[in-house]
């Protein structure tokens, strides 16, 4: 029993939450008897899970200037960049592993070394211990009647008096490996969610009494990203903010109202962002372009900071003035297959034309004609009614949430420290 308590404090101050990636179905799970059977098969997947790697390279620029003087080395034919450019990976924006997570797995690792000779079949055990004479903690671990391993407890803030319970659970459901996280702070009346289900989606919510709440959706199909949030304002109108990345459009979106509202469009590809509007509330907007996306230039200075040749060029003439525009970023770098000619450009909203998007204002042409005022205003006029769907977790819409127990009563009981344990195998 002494080596369960072990495995118990290692749970406490390793496990804290994460960010997954997708594996391959577990098949036919089954359902284990004793703690040590559970932590081994779940530490098993967990290690299936880190042992996938990620995909993604972080492309950086090759070399970043300060005020350095002119090189005609670094006028660059636009071949150069479109040649790397158009060789670049695919827009994947992977669930990035969290290095909490491996931490994790390191001190499992460790206990399962402890337990590995532990005959007894106990499925549950208690704890009470302080640290340092700081951090006090009451923990209770036991395998749930789901055949899912729950962790319990209740911690002291070392620089505050304040208590937070925490539930941590894992297991399986239709043979995918699950993981769940509730943390409730008892004061200050508010708790935040978390759920991982593999292959499937992860989803975050924070909720205080007073109503105001995020939720949070990431899609491990597809890398659809959902984000709505709640705010409510005494002194005036109440904020809500959606965000939206929608995969099959390559768009997202982001459209707030409340005391100071959000209009944000971006448009992707296979490889980057190619446009992107925003909106302020002074009436000013910014465009920002891949030009290696627009035709009627032959040159571009490699220069990814600001520098009084910065630009692109059709016969030794610049395109752009320096009143033209707010800032040009040009990045080359062979061995990350990464190359970037983008501009972005500060205007008034009501000066802003067809020939300003399709670039014909400055002499050259965007490649993407679908990119109009009206579209862009569509897109984010209909945002709400088009991820209605998203917006909804089980019986729950987080579109019009105002109920702070509507959601946490829905919240697995095995995570809430005042419910009967679900331990009778």
């Amino acid at each position: 029993m002494k080596k369960i308590i072990t495995l118990i404090m290692m749970f406490i101050f390793s496990f804290v939450l994460l960010a997954c990636t997708p594996t391959d179905n577990t098949s036919s799970i089954k359902l284990p008897k004793t703690l040590k059977e559970g932590v081994t098969t779940y530490h098993n997947k967990l290690t299936s899970v880190l042992e996938v790697p990620s995909t993604k390279d972080h492309a950086e620029p090759i070399r970043f200037y300060n005020n350095t003087p002119y090189n005609p080395d670094d006028m660059l034919p636009r071949a150069v960049y479109q040649t790397v450019y158009d060789t670049m990976r695919h827009n994947t924006n992977d669930v990035v592993l969290s290095q909490y997570l491996i931490h994790y797995k390191d001190r499992l690792d460790e206990v399962l070394l402890q337990i590995a000779d532990i005959e007894d079949d106990a499925i549950s055990a208690d704890v009470y211990v302080t640290f340092q004479g700081v951090l006090q903690i009451e923990a209770f671990v036991y395998l749930s009647k789901d055949g899912g391993i729950t962790l319990r407890y209740r911690a002291q803030g070392i620089f505050s008096n304040t208590e937070v319970q925490y539930g941590i659970k894992m297991g399986y459901k239709d043979d995918l490996f699950y993981l769940k996280e509730l943390k409730v702070y008892e004061t200050d009346k508010r708790f935040d969610y978390f759920e991982f289900l593999e292959d499937s989606n992860m989803i975050t919510v924070t909720y205080s009494e007073n109503s105001q709440y995020r939720y949070q959706y990431v899609s491990q199909v597809n890398n659809e990203r959902f984000d709505i949030s709640y705010t409510p304002n005494n002194y005036g109108p109440d904020g809500r903010v959606v965000f939206w990345f929608n995969p099959e459009t390559n768009i997202s979106a982001v459209v707030g109202d409340g005391y100071e509202s959000t209009r944000h469009f971006e448009l992707f590809n296979e490889k980057t962002s190619i446009f992107s509007y925003s909106e302020y509330g002074d009436g000013m907007i910014a465009l920002r372009f891949q030009l290696l996306e627009a035709s009627g230039w032959d040159h571009a200075y490699l220069d990814s900071n600001a520098h009084r040749n910065e630009g692109v060029y059709v016969d030794n003439y610049m395109l752009f003035t320096n009143h033209d525009y707010r800032q040009f970023n040009v990045d080359l770098n062979y061995n990350y297959g990464f190359a970037n000619v983008g501009v972005t450009i500060d205007m008034p909203k009501a000066n802003l034309t067809q020939q300003h998007l399709n670039l014909n204002y400055y002499d050259m042409d965007f490649n993407h004609p679908e990119i109009t005022l009206a579209y862009i205003e569509s897109v984010m006029e209909n945002i709400h009614q088009d991820s209605a769907d998203l917006a909804k977790y089980d019986f729950i819409n987080f579109s019009n949430i105002e109920n702070f127990d509507l959601f946490y009563s829905f919240v697995d009981n095995d995570l809430k420290i005042n419910q009967t344990p679900s331990y009778e195998l």
